[in-house]
């Protein structure tokens, strides 16, 4: 499904269609996150950005994908 989500920085539209992940600061991210001792989670699909919203919609589909070392 489509949700909202509260990025930490607002998108371009030219980001639409790439993965978004949670950010270790608990906002979502298009930057896959790298902190040792962390699990790496995606998010879904950024599809509503424009340049100037944030909160922005994704395609929802949560994956844990890796815990970083």
């Amino acid at each position: 499904g489509l949700t909202e989500v509260l990025m930490d920085s607002t998108p371009s539209s030219s980001d639409n269609g790439k993965t978004v992940f949670l950010g270790s600061n608990g906002l979502a991210t298009l930057s896959v996150p790298t902190t040792s001792g962390r699990y790496v989670i995606k998010l879904g699909f950024l599809t509503g950005a424009d340049g100037s919203s944030n909160p922005v919609e994704i395609v929802t589909r949560i994956l844990t994908v890796v815990r970083l070392g």
